[in-house]
């Protein structure tokens, strides 16, 4: 990972870079009572801490990666509703060829249309 720095400012190592220098199998003592320690696998902690923020950096770069696509299909979904909306009312419309009584009864397309739309909204 290349660090940024200036000539007049301290270079910060990042942190899953420090996780992973300590060595996989370092492990630390701790003592409860003079009778009792503890071996703690901090190198092996260490690393898997580096390996679970590497996971969770992926997982945040692909939400906002779909989000982008989200606003793109909204954008897009945006622009076909009035059309949606205006095939309906064709549909509707008795003076129109396209006519077929959905004003009295609606046709599967017509209420499958209305349930999208009414969906997208509520969103």
């Amino acid at each position: 990972m290349k660090r940024k720095h200036n000539d007049d400012s301290a270079c910060a190592t990042p942190l899953i870079e420090l996780l992973q220098n300590v060595p996989e199998d370092a492990r630390m003592t701790y003592e409860h009572h003079v009778t009792h320690h503890q071996m703690i696998p901090v190198g092996h902690l260490c690393h898997r801490s580096a390996d679970c923020i590497k996971e969770l950096e992926d997982y945040q770069t692909r939400f906002w990666e779909a989000q982008k696509i989200v606003l793109l299909l909204n954008a897009k979904l945006d622009a076909v509703k009035p059309l949606i909306q205006e095939i309906m009312d064709i549909h509707a419309d008795p003076d129109m060829a396209e006519y077929n009584e959905c004003d009295t009864d609606p046709c599967m397309w017509c209420e499958q249309a209305k349930a999208a739309i009414g969906e997208q909204d509520e969103h």
